[in-house]
């Protein structure tokens, strides 16, 4: 009978052990799983999400993962804050005087980055008398655009030796695909007219009276990289809109 009741108690025993085992691996599979919802999660966390901290919180943007936003304290002060957004999905996020917070999850407070402000000549906008791709050899050379220079934006405020006053939004878009020769851009006119081109490298490049004939500005590039130059013809004297001519040539310049 002993023997008889060994059995059953071993085998209770082995099961038992059985089901822990089965419980443990569980767990370690939740963890695992939770582990890579979340870091899928705040991976896939790109937007600015919605939230009451929009109220009082301004310049909000997402940066790998984490929300960052210039938020009102109660004093009426500005605190820049930051908080990790995965743990915040399906919640509201709010500003707790400063400080990002969502269901009991305080961010932290950030270094503010340093101010850098916008540019006075809009490479961003649309281009006022067009948008041309040109590739080398450059047909018909010179290629004419005819624009209306001037304006009342001070090329100066731009880059340093820079003159003129022109349009924000730049007067011309070249999309250039370049060879060997050089670029050259130029302007004919009657007027005293000013040459700013921003070029596919992000530099600013300007001349007041470069160019072969009067008054004319030019600007020439050797080694001309291929991309967007964004032009802007200006004028000497702030307000005057003449007629001109931008000329885009890879053999001289007006």
């Amino acid at each position: 009978m002993s023997a008889d009741r060994g059995s059953p108690t071993g085998s209770v025993r082995f099961g038992g052990a059985g089901r822990v085992w089965r419980a443990l691996a569980a767990l370690v599979v939740t963890a695992c799983a939770t582990g890579l919802l979340w870091t899928q999660a705040r991976a896939q966390v790109t937007d600015t999400p919605a939230g009451t901290y929009a109220q009082t919180c301004s310049s909000a943007s997402v940066r790998e993962g984490r929300l960052y936003a210039t938020c009102r304290t109660m004093s009426g002060q500005r605190r820049f804050t930051s908080i990790e957004l995965a743990p915040c999905v399906g919640s509201d996020i709010g500003n707790d005087d400063g400080l990002l917070v969502c269901h009991g999850l305080r961010g932290r407070i950030e270094q503010p980055p340093p101010y850098v402000p916008p540019p006075v000549l809009d490479t961003e906008g649309r281009a006022i008398f067009g948008n041309y791709t040109l590739r080398s050899p450059i047909y018909p050379d010179p290629y004419r655009i005819q624009v209306y220079p001037g304006g009342y934006v001070a090329a100066s405020d731009q880059a340093e030796g820079c003159v003129g006053y022109m349009n924000r939004e730049p007067d011309v878009e070249v999309t250039y695909t370049a060879g060997r020769a050089p670029l050259i851009f130029s302007v004919a006119s009657d007027d005293d007219t000013t040459l700013v081109i921003n070029g596919p490298d992000g530099r600013w490049y300007c001349d007041d009276d470069g160019g072969q004939y009067g008054l004319n500005p030019s600007l020439r590039f050797v080694r001309p990289q291929s991309g967007v130059y964004d032009v802007w013809v200006g004028t000497y004297e702030q307000g005057r809109r003449p007629t001109a001519t931008l000329h885009v040539s890879e053999t001289g310049s007006q």
